[in-house]
């Protein structure tokens, strides 16, 4: 057995053997998809809504103080705008619904106004001459895209097929809900025919919206800079709608300090109203003693121990009031879960860890507050923030007990004081003692009096300078180039799609296919030589190789008629068997070509038709079949009686004769030796045309007789499963000598041949299957698509 040269390079197909496999053949549909891919890219590009992006950079004041906030130390009282923001919870509060809803309603997003275009309709903003504005946007229903046209000659509109004139109202009613209408004709002259779209949402539901574009992060880990970045479809209207959003969130952080401001106010209030009734009381009454008892003056004495009373007298007062303040802070820590976010004022209080307590403990139920806004009651963030707070009551009970105790300790001191003070009224006439108690009295409500108006004045001075904790360092800018769609990614991935979905196709179409596509899938499968090719022929010529042919599939069979010369060296070997896996496979067509290839060599050459079923090969030249092999096995002819010229010169054939009953059974006959011997005697080449390999066993006892066999498979009709088991059984079986294969039937593929040498595989030598003299295959004229006229119309 010659061994196929071509069997030991490697069969690894790398990337370019692959482009030529499957790129190079296909190119002209290659290109036409990818020119389509790119088409409907742009199209899409070009009917698509682009999305811009806007952005807004807010700092965040941890640690900042105002006026404000160094008054309301300074006086004592909680240090109610000094409590530090964590930005990681703004984050969170800034795109919280109740925000986010108000900015929508300040913004007017909730009517939004197209420009009606055939594919695709663009946003116009709200920066127009004609504006729809909701009365009541919390309760306003969803009208998707409803027309508008105007008449501006006859100052008319017409919402939905709804007529309404432009001048002679200021609101309309439309889908239950009135709006407000707003028209500035300087610079306004649509046409009548031009159409407008209003699509009017909810609050509910733009809100929603609003959060899924809306982005907020830090800028980096070591600052407190709030970045929002918000997607829309138009950057004036974005712009707006992001300022908004900003103000909002000041304003909600504005409204909560004037919130605590206030209410420190309404107490001093009552405690000061309640004081001035009382100091106005003990005003009368001495008035009023003075003038019925005549008294003008008091002694020294009297004077000596009002000096000493008085001192403590308003020592014991701030005790009183300080007293007074706990047992409202009690109120508060009682009351805090019901009615969060009002804390009383600690007037008189100075003792730092309580107000520090107190200042920690207001800050988170203020960050509770926030937090409920946004998570569940049953989020772990919130749980956290409960536990916390808990141990600052804890905290701050312990601490306010331990106070109360020390300040009614010092009030009890301060009693026993004014205790031995009164002894030294014994030394005052009865009269002068009771205008010093009175006194006394007066000049305690009036020290309260003035400590309250001092702490009213602190606290309205910080209501009025209330400021947010946080500054808008950059308002919201953007740019007229879109983020989305890409316009270069789109037209790249329509590109890259339409690429791969035709590679795609090649692939599972060749790949993919039960019959044998490439020559290199038979030389993986087995180790029998491929000794040649054969082109398919669109014209189904029967005889192909003729004197003056020079076509490539003529040029084929000389090629195979030389490398046959290597099985075929020796004198007295002359008989060559030819056979396949199927039917239908070119075996009688290759056979018959190859016999007229040996004929023009000069050889003598004689066919053998041994295919006593289905015989097909005498009907090439027109014969009258008399006698043939058949007649000649069972011995009722013989062998110049077989043997008829074909009109050819130097080429014979053995015909079949009468079909018999039992092909098999005569083919064991003696004569077939005989015949043998006869036809190397008188013939120089002689070929033997058998039945299929995988249905009969014919061509198995025909092969006993032949010095090489040749296993024709056909370029898409040959079965895979089917090859690969005939072959097995072809080199396992010795009875079958130098076997050879043929590659017969190869098509058009693409705009070349594409399943021999040097296409895809790497073997070093190409065909290309002209040779100069023009001549073209195209695919099968029973099977022309599409693609293969335009290839074929290409070629010629």
């Amino acid at each position: 057995m010659i061994e196929n040269p071509d069997q030991t390079k490697n069969h690894n197909i790398g990337i370019f053997n692959v482009m030529k496999m499957y790129l190079l053949p296909f190119w002209p549909f290659y290109l036409i998809c990818s020119i389509s891919g790119f088409f409907i890219s742009h199209t899409y590009l070009r009917y698509i809504n682009p999305v811009f992006e806007v952005k807004a950079k807010v700092l965040i004041k941890d640690e900042n103080r105002g006026v404000s906030d160094q008054l309301s130390r300074s006086y004592g009282g909680i240090d109610l705008f000094g409590v530090k923001k964590v930005v990681e919870n703004e984050l969170e509060v800034v795109i919280s619904r109740p925000i986010i809803s108000e900015a929508i309603i300040r913004s007017n997003s909730l009517v939004k106004i197209y420009n009606k275009g055939r594919l695709r309709d663009v946003y116009l903003g709200n920066d127009l001459q004609f504006k729809l504005i909701p009365i009541n946007p919390q309760t306003l229903h969803n009208s998707k895209k409803v027309k508008l046209n105007f008449d501006i000659k006859s100052k008319k509109f017409f919402l939905n097929g709804a007529e309404f004139q432009l001048f002679d109202f200021n609101q309309i009613a439309y889908n239950n809900d009135t709006f407000q209408v707003r028209c500035n004709l300087k610079g306004f002259n649509p046409k009548i025919t031009d159409v407008f779209l209003v699509d009017v949402n909810n609050l509910e539901s733009e809100t929603s919206s609003c959060i899924g574009s809306l982005s907020v992060s830090v800028s980096s880990k070591v600052t407190s800079i709030m970045v929002l970045t918000l997607k829309t479809l138009e950057t004036t209207q974005g712009k707006l709608l992001l300022n908004s959003i900003i103000n909002a969130y000041n304003n909600a952080a504005i409204q909560d300090k004037q919130l605590i401001a206030s209410y420190t106010i309404d107490f001093i209030d009552q405690r000061l109203s309640l004081i001035s009734n009382q100091l106005d009381s003990v005003e009368r009454n001495l008035e009023s003693y003075k003038s019925q008892n005549d008294i003008i003056d008091l002694t020294e004495q009297s004077k000596v121990y009002l000096n000493s009373v008085a001192i403590q007298d308003q020592d014991l007062n701030k005790i009183g009031v300080q007293l007074s303040v706990l047992d409202e802070i009690d109120k508060y820590m009682n009351g805090s879960g019901s009615n969060p976010g009002l804390a009383p004022s600690l007037l008189g209080i100075e003792d730092p860890m309580l107000t520090g307590l107190l200042n920690q403990f207001y800050a988170l139920e203020l960050q509770l507050q926030k937090l409920f806004s946004i998570s569940a009651p049953k989020d772990d963030a919130v749980s956290t923030l409960l536990e916390q707070i808990e141990r600052v009551k804890r905290n701050i009970r312990e601490t306010k007990t331990s106070l109360k105790q020390n300040l009614l300790s010092a009030q009890s001191k301060i009693n026993n004081d004014i205790s031995k003070q009164n002894s030294i009224l014994k030394l005052v006439p009865y009269k002068e003692r009771a205008l010093i108690n009175i006194s006394r009295q007066q000049a305690i409500k009036s020290s309260i009096y003035s400590f309250l108006l001092e702490k009213r004045e602190a606290a309205a001075i910080s209501y009025a300078s209330t400021v947010s904790d946080s500054r808008t360092i950059e308002p919201a800018f953007g740019n007229n180039s879109p983020i989305s769609p890409k316009r270069n990614m789109i037209l790249l991935i329509g590109l890259i799609t339409s690429f791969s979905v035709t590679l795609l196709w090649t692939l599972f179409r060749e790949n993919l296919n039960y019959k044998v596509q490439f020559r290199t899938y038979i030389e993986r499968i087995t180790k029998i030589p491929i000794i040649g090719e054969i082109l398919y022929d669109k014209e189904h010529m029967d005889i192909i190789v003729t004197e003056k042919s020079r076509t490539p599939i003529a040029e084929s069979f000389r090629t195979i008629r030389t490398k046959l010369s290597y099985f075929l060296n020796e004198t007295d070997k002359k008989v060559l068997m030819v056979s396949s896996s199927i039917p239908g496979e070119g075996k009688s067509f290759f056979t018959l070509n190859l016999g007229c290839s040996y004929a023009l060599t000069g050889k003598k050459t004689v066919m053998i038709t041994a295919d006593m079923r289905k015989p097909s090969l005498h009907k090439k030249f027109n014969l009258t079949i008399e006698n043939g092999l058949s007649k000649y096995l069972i011995n009722r002819a013989s062998e110049t009686e077989i043997i008829y010229e074909t009109g050819i010169e130097n080429l014979f054939i053995i015909p079949v004769g009468t079909i018999p009953p039992n092909p098999s059974e005569l083919l064991t006959s003696d004569k077939l030796p005989e015949l043998f011997v006869y036809l190397k005697q008188h013939f120089d080449v002689i070929i033997i045309d058998t039945p299929p390999l995988s249905l009969f066993s014919d061509a198995e006892l025909i092969a006993t007789h032949a010095d090489a066999c040749v296993f024709i498979t056909r370029h898409d009709v040959t079965p895979k499963e089917t090859l690969e088991r005939t072959l097995i059984d072809c080199e396992n079986n010795p009875v079958f000598k130098n076997p050879a294969l043929i590659f017969n039937g190869l098509k058009f593929r693409g705009v070349s041949y594409g399943y021999g040498y040097g296409y895809g595989y790497g073997y070093g030598y190409n065909y290309g299957y002209g040779y100069g003299y023009g001549y073209d295959y195209a695919a099968d004229s029973n099977k022309t698509s599409m693609f293969t006229k335009f290839f074929k119309k290409k070629s010629k």
